[in-house]
């Protein structure tokens, strides 16, 4: 009996072991399981972007003969002010004179070509109201010679009468008939000569084009040196001391005295334009000291080149620091996406590896099952549909009754271990 009592403390002792010791024991070789709460947040999804500067209104000088320029007074890039001499023409091959004469002789042109469209027009109407006043008079003299008809019938007209009712009828009949022959002529006249107008007015505005960029842009003195009228930067120039053919530039101005003059072009994958709309803004984070450039989308092109599709946009505010025109930026656009009645979960807690928006996949969550000395946790899983995919994490919807997904842990790191069924470690 006393050696029973001995052995007692050491068989409690080895029970509380067995009933708790052996259990961890056991429990350590189980796979651990990461895990978060569903949260319910708005995620990121960046859009990288290879886009360049370049100047809405660009002047470009060029004249309607040859020209040669004997020297540049300006380089490439530089900046330039009203009434800066730009460069100098080579009075060898001539200098064009009458630069404004020849712009208003082509406005004056251009006016009367206008007039005579409007005449045009209007003599069609004319004719058109003509002809329905003789259908109505038309119409008048049928109603007129039915009742001559009817008269005479009683013997109450003679027949002189009704003769001269047919008559009267006849002859505005005919003349019914040459107003809708002259206007079948005159249309074809009309469209003949409407078509040559707007062949030459289309040419003139072409010219005009050219020409009022010239008397917009600079003036030229007697010498040939001609001084800028607009400030801007110089775009591009034409070489020295050779012949540059008529209407080819002699040199472009960028005219960007404010950031509105400045609009951006930049090339997206086609998978990010469902988060681009025109009239978006959004800000282009660049690696240079430049960043970020505020901008408001404008136009998104329909064409579709190795995947990427051109955006342009406008600067809403002042780029800071130096920029440079022409220049392509690799650049980021942070769109923040959101979904109502979501949750926001990482990407390594979907179980399968590939997946899109707006499909189901699977997520595993951590069930608790209370024991009498121990918990035991186990792996249950849930299907939940995609609505928004960001760089790191997704927008999932779950519709399940199962669980109550304000207190829910989810877990983050499913694999061969992690799987439906499985007891882990928490």
């Amino acid at each position: 009996m006393k050696r029973w009592r001995k052995a007692l403390p050491i068989l409690v002792i080895l029970g509380v072991v067995g009933v708790f010791f052996v259990p961890s024991v056991l429990n350590y070789q189980l796979p651990h399981a990461e895990t978060q709460e569903l949260k319910t947040r708005k995620i990121v999804r960046t859009i990288m972007i290879d886009a360049y500067l370049q100047p809405l209104d660009i002047l470009r000088f060029s004249f309607d003969q040859p020209v040669v320029v004997s020297e540049y007074f300006v380089k490439k890039g530089r900046s330039v002010g009203r009434n800066i001499p730009l460069f100098q023409l080579s009075k060898e091959m001539g200098i064009p004179k009458n630069v404004n004469e020849q712009a208003s002789s082509w406005k004056l042109r251009e006016r009367e070509i206008i007039l005579e469209m409007d005449r045009l027009i209007a003599a069609e109407g004319a004719l058109r109201i003509e002809l329905n006043q003789l259908a109505q008079a038309l119409e008048k003299k049928t109603s007129q010679l039915k009742e001559k008809e009817e008269l005479f019938a009683l013997g109450l007209v003679s027949e002189q009468e009704l003769i001269a009712a047919r008559s009267e009828r006849e002859a505005q009949w005919q003349r019914i008939k040459l107003a809708e022959e002259e206007q079948e002529l005159n249309e074809e006249n009309r469209t003949t000569r409407m078509e040559v107008l707007r062949s030459e007015l289309d040419q003139i505005r072409n010219e005009l084009e050219i020409v009022d960029t010239l008397v917009a842009g600079f003036y030229l003195d007697e010498e040939g040196n001609a001084y800028s009228q607009q400030s801007g930067f110089i775009l591009n120039k034409n070489a020295e001391n050779e012949r540059i053919p008529s209407k080819q530039s002699v040199l472009e101005l960028a005219m960007i005295d404010d950031f509105r003059r400045l609009e951006m072009i930049g090339l997206v994958a086609v998978e990010d334009l469902e988060y681009m709309d025109i009239g978006m803004q959004l800000q282009i984070d660049t690696d240079t000291e430049n960043r970020p450039f505020h901008l408001e989308i404008t136009e998104i092109s329909q064409l579709v080149e190795e995947g990427l599709v051109e955006v342009t946009m406008e600067l809403v505010e002042e780029p800071e620091g130096k920029f440079a025109i022409g220049t392509t930026y690799t650049g980021r656009i942070e769109t923040v996406l959101t979904e109502e009645d979501t949750y926001a979960i990482p990407f390594s807690a979907i179980v399968e590896e590939d997946f899109h928006e707006g499909e189901m996949v699977s997520i595993y969550y951590l069930e608790k099952v209370e024991g009498t000395f121990y918990n035991q946790y186990f792996v249950r899983q849930l299907r939940v549909k995609t609505k928004a995919i960001g760089d790191r994490e997704v927008l999932v919807q779950i519709e399940s009754d199962l669980v109550d997904l304000d207190t829910v842990v989810i877990i983050t790191n499913p694999g061969y271990k992690i799987y439906q069924g499985a007891r882990v470690l928490p």
